[in-house]
């Protein structure tokens, strides 16, 4: 939000990705079908990916374009970590 100094430039540019944003499932977006079967050929428990599978992410269009494996091993990192406790 370079170049944004008030209260209200900040929530005009918010409220504007809020009107973009819309809902991805994971399924959909690029990368993740070859990812999953990865993880899956690693030994990740089929039931995890099924979680997964299931999951959707709100973001804006350029958001979605810019997601990489990264974000998908951070999404079961958290999954599993979750489940531990």
């Amino acid at each position: 939000m370079e170049g944004m100094t008030t209260d209200q430039e900040i929530a005009v540019h918010a409220t504007q990705l809020h009107e973009q944003a819309r809902e991805y499932p994971l399924v959909t977006l690029r990368g993740y079908e070859e990812w999953s079967w990865q993880k899956l050929e690693d030994g990740v428990a089929e039931s995890l990916i099924a979680h997964l599978d299931g999951r959707s992410m709100t973001l804006s269009p350029e958001q979605a374009a810019r997601v990489t494996e990264r974000d998908f091993d951070a999404l079961l990192a958290d999954l599993t970590g979750w489940m531990k406790r």
